[in-house]
């Protein structure tokens, strides 16, 4: 397996993009806990889903928070679409590490 220090760089910002059911939010909850486990920086995850998702990422935040991850989404009213705000200055920091996962696209 390969390192995953090697494999991003310099890169601070990650967006998993894709159809419902197509696997990205199972990827990025995996790739966040993996950035977290190996790189001693803050990772701060976004739930993004804009649309009826099969799974939304918010829906294990207690598993993630316990694993150090910081979790961010805007609440629903019934499956309207939301924008989870303060994303703009997380991706601008270069101290931490920021993994979206948008659904809907």
């Amino acid at each position: 397996m390969l390192d995953i220090r090697l494999q991003i760089g310099d890169c601070t910002n990650f967006a998993f993009l894709g159809e419902a059911g197509s696997g990205k939010s199972e990827v990025a909850l995996n790739f966040a806990a993996a950035l977290h486990a190996l790189v001693e920086r803050e990772v701060h995850f976004f739930d993004m889903d804009m649309t009826k998702p099969l799974f939304r990422s918010r829906d294990v935040e207690e598993t993630l928070r316990a694993q150090g991850i910081h979790v961010h989404y805007q609440q629903q009213f019934m499956d309207a679409p939301t924008v989870v705000g303060g994303v703009r200055p997380l991706l601008r920091d270069a101290q931490v590490f920021t993994v979206l996962d948008v659904g809907g696209v």
